[in-house]
């Protein structure tokens, strides 16, 4: 799972994430699913660093957001095959990943 559709997913579900020291809150509560919080946890490093304005993890977060967006769009192109979108995907994650 990558940092980036952590952090969508967080936005489109209206969940406030704040870092305090080297703890993890997040607000509303009622919006947070047991899938994602697991996924924050299994993250945290990422997402703290992410919080704190690390610049290469907020550079990476951007890298990571900007190829997301691409695949997404190819996803959604009819005339390009799912198994070339599929292709490219499999290569970025590999690629973008620390």
């Amino acid at each position: 799972m990558s940092i980036a559709r952590i952090f969508k997913e967080l936005n489109v579900l209206g969940i406030r994430i704040v870092a305090h020291g080297d703890r993890i809150r997040y607000s509303p509560r009622s919006q947070m699913t047991p899938d994602l919080a697991d996924r924050i946890v299994a993250h945290r490093a990422e997402v703290l660093a992410v919080l704190n304005g690390d610049p290469e993890a907020l550079s990476a977060l951007a890298v990571e957001a900007i190829w997301q967006a691409t695949l997404d769009e190819l996803k959604s192109d009819p005339t390009i095959p799912p198994e070339v979108a599929e292709a490219l995907q499999t290569v970025v994650c590999r690629e973008v990943k620390p």
